[in-house]
């Protein structure tokens, strides 16, 4: 979490937002280490290994003000980028001035590539958070 957070540290977000579920745990110890706000969105995506819905669902707005905040959203994987996608127009939608976005992993194939990540990978990866 260390090698995210330093990447993303010349930013400085004032907000991160986790993306439940898997977000939440990478975007609460980045929030530490950045010192900045923390709030989640939930979006409703994937039901099981591998398999989603047609469009992602946004279950769980932020409730803390983004007006003129730099917010970073950050997801454990970005695998398809809709759930990113979603989320970026959420946060746009409340006011943030600016929007970047972090995860641990991307799949190459993803159609949006997060501003900050740690690597690319092809595998389905269940973090220990999942179990």
């Amino acid at each position: 979490m260390r090698i995210l957070a330093s990447k993303v540290k010349a930013y400085r977000p004032n907000v991160v937002i986790g993306i439940a579920r898997g977000g939440l745990i990478p975007a609460v110890m980045l929030s530490h280490l950045l010192r900045a706000e923390f709030d989640f969105v939930r979006i409703l995506f994937y039901v099981d290994v591998e398999k989603h819905l047609e469009h992602p669902l946004l279950l769980k707005p932020v409730t803390i003000p983004l007006q003129n905040k730099r917010v970073l959203l950050v997801d454990d994987i970005v695998d398809t980028g809709q759930t990113m996608r979603v989320a970026i127009e959420h946060v746009r939608h409340c006011g943030a001035m600016d929007v970047r976005t972090a995860a641990l992993c991307c799949k190459t194939r993803a159609l949006r590539t997060p501003d900050y990540y740690c690597e690319f990978v092809d595998e389905w990866i269940a973090f220990p958070w999942e179990y």
